[in-house]
C-alpha cells in the first residue's frame, strides 16, 4: 500500500533532549513531538510557571519519520516559546509516541537563527548585536534549544 506523506521527518532514537528542550532537525520539514514528550513540556511549562495560552487546532498530517515509519498527525499546538531568549510563535504537530519535539529547519529560517555547526554557536538575526550564543548539542551533534528559557544561552567563543 502506497500511502502519500505530508512531510518527511530526519529524527532517530538517539535525538533525545530534556523537557523543555526542542531539537533543531534540519531534515525534519515541519515541527513535531510525541504525544508523551508533548505531555511532559506541558509538566515542566507548568512547574516553571509559564501560564502563556496554547491553541490547539485540528489536521490531518502524515510524518514519515527516517526509518520509513509513518505517523499520523490530528492535532498541532500553538504558544508562545522562547529561542536564544527571543520570544517565538511555535506551532507543533502532534503525534503518538515518544518522538522528541523537533523543530525543523523551515521554523529556524523564519526565526532568523543561524548555526555554526564547526563552533557549535547560534545567533539570531533579530538580536541587534549579533551574538553568537554557545549551544547545548545532543550526542549527534544537534542543536538543542530551551523553548521555556527567557534567558539567552552564554556568549559563545570569539573565532580567532
Amino acid at each position: 500500500m502506497l500511502e502519500e506523506v505530508d512531510e518527511e521527518v530526519g529524527f532517530d532514537s538517539v535525538c533525545l533532549a530534556e523537557d523543555a528542550e526542542g531539537v533543531g532537525d534540519s531534515g525534519a520539514t515541519a515541527p513535531v513531538v510525541g504525544d508523551e514528550v508533548w505531555k511532559r513540556f506541558l509538566e515542566e511549562k507548568k512547574r516553571q510557571g509559564d501560564t502563556a495560552e496554547i491553541t490547539y487546532h485540528r489536521c490531518l498530517k502524515s510524518f514519515r519519520f527516517g526509518a520509513g515509519e509513518i505517523l499520523k498527525s490530528t492535532r498541532y499546538a500553538e504558544f508562545e516559546g522562547h529561542v536564544l531568549g527571543d520570544k517565538r510563535q511555535v506551532q507543533i504537530y502532534i503525534v503518538p509516541g515518544k518522538t522528541p519535539m523537533l523543530i525543523s529547519r523551515r521554523d529556524l529560517e523564519k526565526w532568523g537563527i543561524v548555526l555554526d555547526f564547526r563552533n557549535g554557536r547560534a545567533m539570531s538575526l533579530d538580536d541587534s548585536t549579533r551574538t553568537w550564543r554557545k549551544m547545548k548539542q545532543n550526542t549527534k551533534k544537534h542543536f538543542v534549544f530551551n523553548l521555556l528559557d527567557r534567558t539567552p544561552p552564554p556568549i559563545g567563543e570569539e573565532i580567532t
